[in-house]
């Protein structure tokens, strides 16, 4: 009997050992901070302006001139944007408005710049579709359900 309980014993330490290793790598784990999503600070409109300005102008290779002019297209568009955004409108009506003001903007930035850069700025743009095209579809396989096999909520009887 004594071997049989001396096998108990060590097993029940082996088990005991494994939980309390178990328990602390998921401590250690539901601590790590570099896992979570780290909250960006948010951008004046000044400052998006700014990065999409720039952005534009290392891509296209803008002039300081059609820089300025698209810096303020930019703090233009993020203005309007936030307008739109903060407004009271249901949600169909700021997509609207959101894809009015993207067109609109998109109008004064091609009227800015020159043939050649135009054509690039084109050719960003349909790789940037592209891109998220491409996102899209991927995060589509990765869904749990497809979109038709969720049902609302049926009222009960």
């Amino acid at each position: 009997m004594s071997a049989g309980n001396t096998k108990f014993e060590q097993m029940k330490k082996l088990l005991l050992s494994a939980l309390i290793a178990v328990s602390a790598i998921s401590a250690t784990y539901a601590q790590d901070s570099t896992r979570t999503r780290q909250h960006r600070p948010r951008l004046t409109a000044e400052q998006r302006a700014e990065r999409s300005s720039a952005a534009l102008a290392e891509k296209l290779s803008l002039s300081a001139e059609q820089k300025k002019k698209i810096y303020n297209i930019e703090l233009d568009r993020t203005k309007r944007l936030q307008t739109t955004l903060q407004s009271q409108e249901d949600r169909n009506a700021k997509s609207e408005e959101r894809k009015a003001l993207m067109q609109d903007t998109k109008s004064k930035i091609d009227a800015v710049l020159t043939t050649e850069q135009r054509t690039k700025l084109q050719s960003l743009r349909a790789e940037q579709r592209d891109k998220m095209r491409k996102h899209a579809e991927a995060a589509k396989g990765k869904r749990k359900f497809k979109k038709s096999e969720i049902t609302s909520p049926v009222s009960g009887s």
